[in-house]
């Protein structure tokens, strides 16, 4: 049962952009439509549509293809097994990240240590991306502490990119005109635009807790037959 021809959609509403989640990631109610709960977590609401899809809060990333020829990846319906070990794993790679080994260069960044097709699924539990992102920020906090002092200049700062999960990066500036210029994407192939609503934030509709100064940019890309538009939540020394 699908909830429309839309490729990115997902059978029984788990990657839709309305549904509220329990601690299992399993999807329990709409936050648009007219039914309260759904029945053991599978079902919509008469509302639900493909529209809503396009109308998603921006704190969502969605990717708008404006070519026909495109369609979802091979894994992107497959079971994910092993969650639990899997995320153990990615927690402790990201704990063996060793920092500040770059300092004569303008920056160095981290990738997020696991495969794509894990953190990305939409088979893979809301609960286990929240634990990621709660342990990327966690991190970006302790990497700000840890700096060494002799550093002339140096700022740390974490980038979640949601539903994008892979592309989340930590990145280390050390030199300061290009982390001011960093901010700056206005090109015809790619747009930053700064997030001004104060009401959306990315940790408080994760329930994630943090003293870091958070940032959102809707960012569109284009290249080709299709257009990608996301949203980019940055944390740490902005």
């Amino acid at each position: 049962m699908y909830i429309c021809n839309d490729p990115i959609c997902d059978p029984v509403c788990d990657f839709c952009w309305y549904c509220v989640h329990d601690e299992n990631g399993t999807p329990v109610r709409c936050a648009k439509g007219k039914i309260d709960d759904f029945s053991d977590g599978c079902g919509f609401c008469d509302d639900f549509k493909c529209r809503l899809h396009e109308e998603q809060p921006p704190s969502i990333k969605t990717i708008v293809m404006s070519s026909s020829k495109f369609s979802a990846p091979s894994w992107y319906k497959k079971k994910q097994r092993g969650q639990k070990r899997k995320l153990s794993s990615l927690l402790k790679n990201i704990d063996s990240f060793k920092a500040f080994k770059c300092s004569q260069k303008i920056y160095e960044h981290f990738h997020v240590p696991c495969s794509l097709e894990f953190i990305e699924s939409p088979k893979t539990s809301e609960k286990v991306r929240t634990i990621f992102c709660q342990k990327w920020i966690e991190t970006t906090e302790q990497l700000i502490k840890q700096k060494p002092s002799e550093l002339s200049f140096c700022k740390v700062v974490s980038l979640l990119s949601v539903p994008n999960y892979w592309s989340s990066q930590i990145i280390i500036f050390y030199d300061e005109e290009y982390y001011n210029t960093f901010w700056d994407r206005k090109t015809s192939e790619q747009l930053w635009e700064k997030i001004t609503d104060k009401n959306l934030s990315f940790v408080h509709e994760k329930g994630i807790k943090t003293s870091l100064k958070e940032i959102g940019y809707i960012e569109t890309m284009e290249e080709d037959d299709y257009i990608c538009k996301s949203v980019l939540w940055f944390y740490g020394e902005l």
